[in-house]
């Protein structure tokens, strides 16, 4: 409604608002009347006038100066001078038949108290919001979406009425099981990157188990780098010594974020700090004085370690610790090849925690996207498909596998409730493990429009949003017309901003070896953070995702 007017004559007809589902925004095709005109309406136009009267069957309006009457579908109490918009559902009658369309934004308050007592709900700030949710959404006021949504309401009372209406508007069940997972997207400590995080370092536990390494391979099936290290890992851990020259001489970086390594780093300070609770100091047979710089006992091995022994396995450690934390020591193999001079029970505890480091850094790799993928959506098809088999191989007999496949579970039903979304709503949520850094990426794509006549010629529209460390959040706006582009960025501040305007010719020289036309590269600050939920989704601007390929690597 353009404008509200209030009067003192009311123009009775009860309610029947159950048929007023709407699929477009209000003025898309609004027409007026000019001077002397005779209008053609044709079916779905959207007409816009004042009230002058109205019955139950029967509506008088001023359009443009003129006055029009036509019939009325349903039945609705009207305000006489009210500005309402209807929308013109047969004009093959000798009367337009008109069905109102409801503006929620523009409503009164006068208004919508209105509707919510001619739907026989109590006024009350709930029951508003409920009505004016589903009448933005241009969903049905009835009895059924009213009750769900009531129910659901009650059953979650920290979740927005407006994320509820978001998946019925988007055809999704208003199930508790996907309004948890709708709650979850919009939690950055539960969206799908992290969730996957955690879903690792569960399964690396599991190698402890006696199927957790099958479990570990079989996840990795398909992608030859990773079954690589994996197995590499496998024989380390057996204690297999392995010539220098064939070992693993990847850096720890391309792994292990920096982070991670200091984490590392710690974990050989803990081998450190437990060495005395490994050994007790035990006096010799042969030296019956025991002093403290007697020989050292260990309780795994039975072997005796001279206080010179003991001594330069500190050191070792120490030094391992130390040359790790300041980049002295870049590889596994320079940590192994440091280690051989550990007594056993500590090249052992060494190599299973490398192994759970490295394992987690070569499973993200093959799990998470890395913007070099054609097809990401497939990606992620093929690793919830996997996530599947894993669970049916797993065997549940140790709590460490439990444990696990109860993350793997919440991983797939993640996964699942977002390939209804990438299908009804166009928007995704992307895993990405670019350098070092786990990201979490939002797509909405707003337009998807493929040419069938000419190869290529696709028109894509979206927005991508990324959380990085030194960037913070960054908005891409990205417009493709087959292979004319135009890019907009969308800074936190000057500093991120400056900093992309200098980075900027290495994106476009990128772009250029892609062959892509560059209309527009631009940078800017936003004033304040796109909500992609409420500024895409709930306004209707999203379309479906279809499988497309665009380069994000830039």
């Amino acid at each position: 409604m353009a404008a509200q007017v209030e009067a003192s004559t009311r123009i009775p007809a009860q309610s029947h608002l159950n048929s007023y589902v709407q699929t477009g925004s209000a003025g898309d095709n609004a027409k007026t009347l000019r001077d002397g005109q005779t209008p053609n309406w044709q079916k779905g136009e959207v007409i816009e006038g004042k009230i002058l009267s109205a019955g139950e069957k029967n509506i008088t309006l001023e359009v443009n100066g003129q006055v029009m009457e036509a019939r009325l579908e349903g039945k609705f109490e009207f305000i006489e001078g009210e500005m309402v918009r209807l929308t013109v559902t047969d004009a093959s009658l000798e009367k337009l038949l008109l069905k109102p369309m409801l503006d929620a934004d523009m409503m009164s308050e006068k208004r919508l108290e209105d509707i919510v007592k001619q739907l026989g709900l109590k006024v009350s700030p709930e029951n508003k919001e409920l009505v004016r949710e589903l009448m933005g959404a241009k969903l049905p006021l009835s009895a059924d979406n009213l009750k769900l949504l009531q129910m659901m309401m009650i059953r979650h009372p920290q979740v927005n009425v407006r994320n509820m209406v978001l998946l019925m508007k988007n055809g999704i069940p208003l199930t508790d099981a996907n309004i948890n997972e709708l709650a979850k997207t919009q939690n950055p400590e539960d969206m799908l990157a992290n969730r996957l995080n955690e879903m690792i370092g569960k399964l690396v536990q599991t190698m402890q188990t006696e199927n957790g390494e099958n479990l570990l391979h079989q996840l990795a099936e398909g992608n030859p780098e990773t079954e690589k290290i994996l197995e590499y890992l496998k024989t380390m851990v057996s204690g297999k010594e392995q010539d220098a020259s064939q070992g693993d001489t990847r850096l720890l970086s391309s792994f292990l974020n920096r982070n991670e390594i200091k984490a590392l780093a710690q974990q050989i300070e803990n081998l450190l700090k437990d060495f005395p609770n490994m050994v007790q100091k035990h006096a010799d047979p042969a030296n019956s004085g025991g002093t403290k710089e007697g020989p050292v006992f260990s309780g795994q091995t039975g072997n005796f370690f001279s206080p010179e022994e003991n001594r330069l396995i500190q050191s070792v450690l120490t030094e391992m610790k130390q040359g790790i934390l300041e980049g002295e020591i870049q590889s596994l193999q320079n940590i192994l090849n440091k280690s051989q001079v550990l007594p056993k029970e500590l090249r052992d505890q060494l190599r299973l925690l490398l192994s759970e480091r490295l394992s987690m850094g070569a499973l993200r790799k093959g799990i998470f996207l890395n913007g070099k993928e054609e097809d990401p959506i497939k990606h992620l098809e093929r690793l919830f498909s996997k996530l599947g088999q894993v669970k049916s191989a797993a065997d549940n007999s140790s709590m460490l596998v439990k444990d696990a496949m109860q993350d793997i579970s919440s991983a797939r039903d993640s996964m699942n409730f977002m390939a209804k979304f990438q299908n009804n709503a166009g928007f995704l949520q992307l895993p990405f493990f670019m350098g070092d850094k786990i990201l979490n990426g939002e797509l909405f794509v707003l337009k998807n429009r493929k040419n069938k006549k000419e190869d290529g010629k696709d028109e894509i529209s979206a927005l991508l949003q990324l959380d990085f460390a030194t960037l913070g959040h960054l908005d891409t706006f990205i417009k493709k017309d087959g292979l004319k582009l135009q890019i907009d960025f969308y800074a936190e501040d000057k500093t991120k901003e400056k900093w992309l305007k200098e980075k900027m010719y290495l994106l476009h020289n990128r772009l250029l070896e892609k062959n892509y036309q560059i209309l527009a590269i631009n940078t800017f600050i936003k004033k304040k953070k796109t909500d992609g939920f409420a500024d895409f989704l709930a306004n209707e601007q999203v379309q479906k995702i279809s499988r497309f390929s665009f380069d994000v690597r830039a």
